[in-house]
C-alpha cells in the first residue's frame, strides 16, 4: 500500500474472525496495522460483529489500538464519515446474522444529502449479495449470508462498494468488488475463488469510474 501512494487502507469486516480473540492475537494485530503506517479503516464482521461484549468495546483491546495501532479506526455506526480524501458510508455488522440488509440506510435519500459533492462516495460493507453467497462457514458450520441487496443502491451516488465476507477477489458490479482475504483460510472453497488478493483501486474524483 505504501510502495503504491495508498492514502488509506480499508477491511470490510472480519477483522478477527472471533468476537473474543485471545489477547496475543489482538496485540499481534494491532502491532502489524500499526507498523503499516497508512490510516486503517474498519467495519465489524459477521466473525467480529459490534454486538454487546464485543472485541471492539474491551478495555484491553482499546488499550493496545490505542498503544500499538492509533492509525486503526472502526466505524461501528452507519453513517457517513469523512476521512479527508474521501466519505465513506460504513454498513458495519452488530450481531452475527443479520435479519435485515446492512446497507438500507443507504436508500434514504436524507442518508447522501449535505455530502461532499467532489470527494469520492465509498460504501464499506460485509455481507451476501443476490445470487452469491459466501461458501465460508462459521466455526459451528452454519452459514452466515447478512444479504446486501446492491442492486437497490443509488449508484449514481456512490463511486466505490468495497465489500467483505467471501473469501477470495470477485467483482460484483460496476463498482462493487469482493477484495477477498489477503491469506489464505481455512474455508471451503467454490468455483471461480481466488483468494490473496488484496485491491489497489483508484477513485479520480466524485462522478467519476473507479480504476
Amino acid at each position: 500500500a505504501a510502495d503504491r501512494g495508498a492514502e488509506f487502507i480499508l477491511v470490510a469486516g472480519d477483522l478477527f474472525d472471533s468476537t473474543t480473540p485471545d489477547k496475543s492475537t489482538v496485540s499481534a494485530a494491532c502491532s502489524a496495522i500499526g507498523a503499516l503506517g497508512l490510516p486503517v479503516l474498519a467495519i465489524p464482521g459477521n466473525h467480529d460483529h459490534a454486538g454487546p461484549g464485543s472485541i471492539w468495546e474491551q478495555e484491553f483491546f482499546l488499550r493496545e489500538q490505542q498503544s500499538l495501532a492509533p492509525n486503526l479506526r472502526v466505524l461501528l455506526d452507519p453513517e457517513p464519515v469523512d476521512i479527508g480524501g474521501a466519505v465513506l458510508l460504513p454498513c458495519p455488522l452488530t450481531q452475527r446474522q443479520h435479519g435485515e440488509d446492512p446497507t438500507a440506510w443507504l436508500r434514504d435519500t436524507d442518508a447522501l444529502s449535505g455530502l461532499d459533492t467532489v470527494k469520492p462516495r465509498i460504501v464499506l460493507a460485509h455481507g451476501s449479495v443476490q445470487g452469491f453467497t459466501s461458501d465460508a462457514a462459521d466455526e459451528d458450520g452454519m452459514s452466515v449470508p447478512s444479504l446486501l441487496d446492491i442492486e437497490r443502491l443509488v449508484m449514481d451516488q456512490i463511486d466505490y462498494v468495497a465489500l467483505g465476507d467471501w473469501h477470495g477477489t470477485k467483482q460484483i458490479a460496476d463498482k462493487a468488488w469482493y477484495s477477498g482475504t489477503p491469506e489464505l483460510d481455512r474455508f471451503v472453497k467454490g468455483g471461480g475463488h481466488d483468494p490473496g488478493n488484496v485491491l489497489l483501486v483508484d477513485l479520480p474524483g466524485r462522478g467519476k469510474s473507479p480504476l
